[in-house]
């Protein structure tokens, strides 16, 4: 599966090179990951410290869903994205980074879908 972090692509052929991939995320402050499903899904986290968030697209141009709780836009965290701008974006999106881990294991596995154990919002 093809794998972008913070700009770079990188290839992912097997489980244990996903486990070294998510030890990496785990590791940096700041991450942008795009998963790519061969049949058009993907998925995105964002990272900054401690907080982490999941996009997910059904299809290019697909709005999406992201996870966490609903639009509550009263406090908004800085992400870095891989070409270096900051984006903001509701601290109410984020959830736990094992729970977004997981949910970036469920997608590599299951071949592109979205985690049932992830609150989905439509964007």
């Amino acid at each position: 599966m093809k794998v972008h972090f913070n700009n770079k692509e990188i290839s992912i052929g097997s489980e244990q090179e996903l486990s070294e991939y998510i030890e990496l995320i785990d590791t940096t402050e700041k991450v942008e990951t795009w998963f790519n499903a061969d049949s058009g899904q993907s998925i995105c986290l964002l990272k900054s410290g401690e907080n982490t968030l999941l996009m997910y697209l059904r299809f290019p141009e697909d709005v999406g869903f992201v996870s966490g709780k609903t639009n509550d836009a009263k406090v908004l965290i800085e992400f870095t994205i891989g070409n270096g701008q900051v984006d903001e974006y509701p601290q109410s999106w984020c959830i736990d980074n094992e729970a977004a881990y997981k949910a970036l294991a469920y997608f590599y596995v299951n071949s592109g879908q979205k985690s049932p154990h992830i609150d989905w919002q439509i964007v």
